[in-house]
Parts: C-alpha cells; sequence; structure tokens
C-alpha cells in the first residue's frame, strides 16, 4: 500500500487528509487558450472525436498538465458521453455543447433505455483512463447526475430551455419516472 505522502495531492485531499494546501486541476475549458488544444480542434472539429479517439483525448487531457504541472489531471470528456450506449440519440454542438434529440420525459423513452455496457459502447474511456493513469497517477473528473437529468429532459444545456421545462420537472406528466 503507498503511504499518505506518496499518494498524489488531490487523491489525499479526496481521502480528507489535512494539508498545506489545497489541490490545484484544470478543467477542459482552460486548454481552450492552448494553441496545440486550437491546432487538435481544428484537425478533429466534433468534440466527440475529440473525446472519444482515446490518441486525441489523451493528448487533449495532458496538454495542461504539461504546460502547468497542476495536482491531476482531467479528462477530456462529457458527462454525455455514455447516452448513445444507453440508446439515447445525441452529439455535443461546437458552441451549444450537449443535444438529446429525443430528451427523456415518458416512461416509454425509460423503458426504451439499454443497460450500460461500458466495455460495449465506451471501450475507449477505458484505453484513455489507464493511459492517463500510468502517465499521471491521478482521478479523473466525474460530474454531477443532475446535468445528465437536466440535459436528458430538456435535450439542451441551454438554461433558458431548463427554465421553460422547470414546471414540467416540478409537476412532471408522468412523475413516477422520477
Amino acid at each position: 500500500m503507498i503511504g499518505s505522502q506518496q499518494m498524489p495531492l488531490l487523491l489525499r485531499a479526496a481521502h480528507g487528509e489535512a494539508l498545506d494546501r489545497p489541490p490545484v486541476w484544470m478543467m477542459r475549458q482552460a486548454g481552450r487558450y492552448m494553441k496545440a488544444y486550437r491546432d487538435l480542434r481544428e484537425k478533429y472539429p466534433s468534440f466527440r472525436e475529440r473525446s472519444e479517439i482515446p490518441e486525441v483525448a489523451i493528448e487533449v487531457s495532458l496538454q495542461p498538465w504539461r504546460a502547468f504541472q497542476p495536482d491531476g489531471v482531467i479528462l477530456f470528456s462529457d458527462i454525455v458521453t455514455p447516452l448513445p450506449g444507453m440508446g439515447i440519440d445525441m452529439d455535443i454542438a461546437e458552441g451549444k455543447g450537449p443535444i438529446i434529440f429525443s430528451p427523456i420525459r415518458t416512461q416509454a423513452q425509460v423503458d426504451a433505455m439499454r443497460p450500460l455496457e461500458p466495455a460495449e459502447s465506451l471501450p475507449f474511456i477505458q484505453t484513455i483512463l489507464q493511459s492517463l493513469r500510468q502517465s499521471q497517477s491521478s482521478p479523473n473528473n466525474v460530474a454531477s447526475q443532475w446535468s445528465e437529468i437536466v440535459l436528458d429532459y430538456t435535450g439542451s444545456s441551454d438554461f433558458p430551455a431548463f427554465e421553460s421545462y422547470r414546471a414540467d420537472l416540478l409537476s412532471p406528466r408522468e412523475p413516477e419516472i422520477f
């Protein structure tokens, strides 16, 4: 077992250890200003290409780490990445964010969802995570499930779209699905 002082600072913080300073890491958005990222974005214009092609996702994830050596590396991905593997048709539009083509609003849509089988529908994630762990021994970012619920229900990451459905969320047409 690794001694506490040998464990990366970010993991020590996650375990509740008192530290001299808080850990530092950079979200994927921090890399947008970097020329290396903009060059990759030109070569791979689709967010899904950049996050689902292992070599590209690994490179994008490591760019801020190489430049600044923070205490952790954040996996270049999105909370909605698993949705196609569950039978939910989606894309991530450049400059707009995730788009769910048929937002989940009925029991029939819930029933049509498939159980997520990561090894089958997301094999690239394991490849990416293994490579990042070998490179940095650091954990990866996990977003809130609430983000995914909002996107599935409204079909958009746009806050006004969410607001227009707020009444439905508080009093949904089929409340048992929530």
